[in-house]
């Protein structure tokens, strides 16, 4: 089925109007666009458009406004709709803000004649970000990269491609722009930590699996161990240290990483160890990806915001209260880093002026 008819569809069955074709424009475009666009004149309820079907994308950025505005130009007074299998959030962008509708069959519409705006979002359930996309994000969250940051200052542990791979989910989830200067990708997040924090239920899964008990024996000798669950939680607060310690354990090189190994080793073949005294027992929690962390003192945790994404769920109610207790804090700490965000922003703006 043609892009042409899968818009149609897609109108029909959202939004119950009709897309109808008709006799093609007898506006010429751009020579530079010639052959890289169709222009297709058509009806949606009675009201004409002139359909542009793009097979690049390139011309629809910053970078390439002054040859998509002279396009524009050719068409002065009609109304303009850009049908495309796939729009970056970025270029969703700058359209509305030239006024010039869009739909994405499946995915996204934006007919300001109609007032009529819809994201995936809006009907269609998102999955959570994928790993790296998500360790970006929580970057972010724990102010070790800025709201504006170049591509390339961004680190993650995966491969070039991994990068690319997650920036590029970020931006088509709209939570970033990102936009080229020079040789440079310049990431702009879209919202403050503080608004990212609140939606962090539909971005954001648990970081981690568990928590399981091993046999305290198996951590014998590993040094820089990382405390997780209630143990970093007593830290952050004023509760009493919990019989059964726990700990993080990461996928990681060395010997962390054969513990890692051993610990999945454990819990695909033991549901419990029932027979051992839990004086005997500690508690572990698995990471696929490093968590973020914080030294208080000589010891290292989870940092409050890894904690916090850890799925913590104490059954205590004093241990219930101290978890609220460090989500206020960090949503101190969010606000303290994003006003720092709109200080340097400003001062950017200033020094245009």
């Amino acid at each position: 089925m043609d892009l042409f008819k899968n818009a149609q569809q897609f109108l029909k069955l959202a939004f119950s109007a009709e897309l109808l074709k008709h006799k093609g424009t007898d506006v010429s475009v751009p020579i530079q666009l010639r052959s890289s666009l169709e222009v297709q004149s058509c009806t949606i309820n009675k009201v004409p458009f002139e359909c542009l079907l793009f097979d690049n994308e390139r011309v629809l950025n910053e970078s390439s406004s002054n040859l998509f505005r002279k396009l524009i130009e050719r068409f002065e007074g009609k109304n303009l709709l850009v049908l495309k299998s796939s729009l970056k959030a970025q270029s969703m962008k700058f359209l509305r803000s030239l006024k010039v509708g869009y739909i994405v069959p499946g995915e996204s519409c934006y007919i300001p004649q109609f007032m009529l705006q819809t994201n995936k979002e809006d009907y269609q359930k998102k999955e959570p970000l994928s790993g790296f996309s998500a360790n970006i994000l929580i970057q972010y969250l724990e102010g070790q990269i800025s709201s504006r940051i170049a591509s390339n200052e961004i680190e993650i542990e995966g491969s070039r491609m991994s990068k690319s791979r997650s920036l590029s989910e970020l931006e088509e989830r709209g939570l970033v722009d990102i936009i080229k200067q020079g040789r440079i990708n310049i990431v702009s997040f879209n919202k403050t930590r503080k608004q990212l924090w609140g939606d962090r239920e539909k971005l954001l899964t648990a970081n981690s699996k568990g928590p399981y008990l091993i046999p305290k024996n198996e951590l014998t000798g590993l040094k820089g161990l990382v405390f997780a669950g209630e143990s970093a939680l007593s830290m952050y607060t004023l509760l009493s240290q919990p019989k059964i310690k726990s700990y993080a354990i990461y996928r990681a090189a060395g010997s962390e990483g054969e513990l890692y190994k051993r610990v999945r080793n454990y819990v695909s073949h033991f549901d419990a160890y029932g027979s051992i005294y839990s004086s005997e027992l500690v508690e572990v929690y698995l990471y696929d990806i490093k968590p973020r962390l914080r030294k208080v003192g000589p010891w290292l945790l989870l940092s409050p915001i890894s904690l916090l994404l850890s799925d913590l769920s104490p059954k205590d109610e004093r241990a219930y209260s101290c978890l609220a207790e460090v989500n206020n804090k960090v949503l101190s700490e969010l606000d303290k880093l994003d006003a720092e965000d709109a200080i340097i922003e400003s001062g950017k703006i200033n020094e245009k002026f």
